[in-house]
């Protein structure tokens, strides 16, 4: 869902539907080859308290980790208000919308 919300404020309405049908194309592919890899090398993972399947979850949050620096280079496109964590907590756990977040809607 957020990387929708990206391919929203990023690109221009008229690029938008070929973008958003790229992201799912190559997303669809990732998630076939992520599925196939995984299937693949289970058999041949040594097993972790008796379990292959343990061990390819281990293996696949361990590369999930490798990814997070990539993640830190992604910016906000737009200008935004910055929100501190007390105000953000504060507007989700209370039904009155604090002006501070919203600005003023």
């Amino acid at each position: 869902m957020s990387s929708s919300n990206f391919i929203y404020d990023a690109v221009t309405p008229e690029k938008r539907t070929r973008c958003i049908a790229y992201y799912n194309t190559i997303n669809s592919i990732a998630m076939f080859a992520g599925a196939a890899t995984g299937g693949f090398i289970a058999r041949y993972l040594p097993p972790i308290f008796g379990q292959k399947l343990l061990s390819l979850f281990v293996l696949s949050g361990l590369l999930r980790l490798t990814v997070l620096p990539i993640c830190s280079t992604i910016k906000e496109v737009r200008q935004v208000k910055h929100v501190s964590n007390m105000e953000l907590f504060y507007g989700i756990m209370t039904a009155r919308r604090p002006e501070s977040i919203y600005g003023g809607r």
